[in-house]
């Protein structure tokens, strides 16, 4: 008895010191507000100049909720073109690629802020990738770590868009998906020209909440639809090489999280432990995304459509898909609607901290005694709102729109940036790089071209196959408010 008495303490006390362990880490979770860090300088940071404050197990939370999000849904359509065998093989790949160039790229923050601090120890830390940029080639590695870093903000919003105009649209069929996109479009306008939006990152718990319930209605779906799919199941169907490099390519939009690598670093307490967050963070994410695209293919078939949530309809299918063209559309599913909800919901959250990131991003180009004038910034903020809508509305096709930016985009982001930062650091800091190791980062180098050309080339096909079996969605000016 007594014996159980002490079992029964030592567990509770071991219980109250996890949980208490739990709570102090998630009190540094972040989430979408990573992406505020990032849009935020230095000087209007100061206490984190030099020391973070993160713990290592919520970095590796911050990492994953960074990464995982929107992509999701489009697995179970990416498995579906390549089977589960190669599907598996390529997402494992992609993982372990995300994980090596994130390590490179920390490891280049990491040097070039000990170079930097040699130099001039009043030196700031490397908080961004520009900031690596120009520590490495001046003013045009600036610009050019610049221009990517935004130029992926405006692509990921023109894909937020699709989402959460189809999300309206299965939640309130009554209007209009294009109907849908002009008022989230006119929504974010004002929305677009707020100074402030710390409010919004206090709603980061949202994005964790809609994550579960994405992974969650995706296999419940999967098995509903299970029960009902006419053809006979195909784990491995015929591929080519062309798609596999698609697939991965487009795979890439849900990992490698370089844009705000830098960011997340400086946060932590110990940053030598990047790697172990970096490899903990992405195999939970692969992992999840493993579920979504095994079961979401298993349940629903080679015919899935690149937004799941648009396949959760009975037979013939959801409206606006190319399966019920021509026909009465079946009735949407419970699970359909909760999805759906979670999507808008996550994205009206979304939207916004990534406007923001690329509004300072711009206007902190500019110096504090001259500051961007009130008209350009007026012109900038309206221009990008009305530009993410315009590829909602003339591009009603998510999965094919990922897959343009990520092959134009965050495949260059995610190799040609840390690679490139990395050789250039080794040469400052007096420790070039190897023959072996100049050998791989040429291999990935050419790795990195061949995603962007045959990925974008497989992005464009398939987006002329979907225009070709749903002429209706892809033509605005006929069906705008159909």
């Amino acid at each position: 008895m007594e014996s159980s008495k002490s079992f029964v303490k030592s567990f509770s006390d071991a219980f109250t010191t996890a949980s208490y362990s739990i709570r102090t880490d998630l009190s540094g979770f972040k989430g979408s507000g990573v992406y505020l860090d990032l849009a935020r300088s230095v000087e209007e940071l100061p206490l984190l100049r030099d020391v973070g404050h993160a713990s290592t197990r919520s970095t590796t939370i911050n990492i994953a909720f960074v990464m995982i999000g929107a992509g999701v849904l489009g697995f179970p359509k990416l498995f579906a073109r390549v089977g589960i065998p190669v599907g598996t093989a390529l997402l494992m790949l992609c993982c372990a690629t995300s994980i090596v160039m994130c390590t490179i790229l920390g490891n280049s923050i990491e040097a070039m802020d000990r170079t930097l601090k040699k130099q001039d120890p009043t030196s700031q830390r490397i908080t961004k990738m520009d900031d690596l940029g120009r520590a490495c080639f001046g003013k045009p590695g600036e610009l050019v770590a610049f221009i990517m870093v935004n130029a992926s903000f405006v692509g990921k919003l023109g894909c937020l868009s699709v989402l959460i105009g189809q999300g309206l649209n299965f939640l309130m069929p009554f209007f209009a998906y294009r109907a849908w996109i002009l008022v989230v479009t006119g929504l974010l306008i004002p929305v677009a020209f707020l100074r402030d939006v710390s409010l919004i990152q206090r709603l980061a718990v949202i994005g964790v909440m809609a994550s579960v319930i994405y992974i969650s209605t995706i296999i419940g779906g999967s098995v509903k639809a299970s029960s009902t799919r006419a053809e006979a199941f195909d784990p491995s169907p015929p591929t080519t090489v062309a798609t596999c490099f698609s697939v991965f390519a487009t795979m890439m939009f849900g990992f490698g999280p370089t844009d705000v690598l830098a960011t997340i670093r400086r946060d932590m307490v110990a940053p030598e432990e990047l790697p172990r967050a970096l490899l903990t963070s992405h195999v939970v994410i692969g992992i999840v995304y493993l579920m979504a695209g095994v079961f979401g293919y298993w349940g629903f078939g080679k015919d899935v459509e690149g937004n799941i949530s648009r396949s959760m309809c009975d037979s013939p299918g959801c409206p606006g898909t190319a399966s019920a063209e021509g026909m009465k559309a079946g009735s949407p599913w419970m699970l359909g609607y909760v999805l759906s909800g979670a999507i808008v919901i996550n994205l009206l959250m979304t939207m916004p901290i990534v406007q923001y990131c690329f509004f300072t991003g711009i206007e902190s180009r500019y110096p504090s005694e001259q500051p961007m004038g009130s008209v350009p910034s007026a012109i900038m903020r309206f221009s990008l709102v009305l530009f993410a809508g315009a590829i909602g509305v003339f591009v009603p096709f998510f999965l094919e729109v990922v897959g343009i930016l990520s092959a134009c985009l965050l495949v260059p982001l995610v190799f040609v940036l840390p690679i490139g930062f990395s050789w250039k650091v080794a040469r400052d800091c007096g420790e070039p790089h190897s023959g072996v190791r100049l050998v791989l980062d040429v291999l990935g180098l050419c790795l990195a071209a061949a995603l962007c050309v045959i990925g974008l080339t497989e992005a464009i096909r398939g987006l002329q196959q979907q225009v070709a079996k749903n002429p209706a969605a892809a033509n605005p000016f006929a069906n705008f408010f159909d």
